[in-house]
């Protein structure tokens, strides 16, 4: 998944599925602003199996832990 894709699938309220995880939730937090890349978006999925909350980094939209610090 890419972050582009998760950003628009945040906006559309989409499930979404990654790396063999399905997403029910993708709620759109806002905008990171970033000297490379211009406006990312910065989005939470929640894990339908798992029923846990995860943050998609906003450089990579992979998920990490919620005590690494956010950039």
């Amino acid at each position: 998944m890419t972050l582009k894709e998760a950003g628009e699938a945040a906006e559309r309220r989409d499930r979404i599925e990654s790396n063999g995880i399905t997403y029910e939730k993708i709620i759109m937090i806002g905008y990171k602003y970033t000297d490379d890349s211009g406006r990312v978006p910065f989005v939470r999925l929640k894990d339908i199996n798992k029923l846990s909350v995860t943050d998609a980094h906003p450089s990579q939209c992979s998920v990490y832990s919620p005590s690494e610090e956010r950039k």
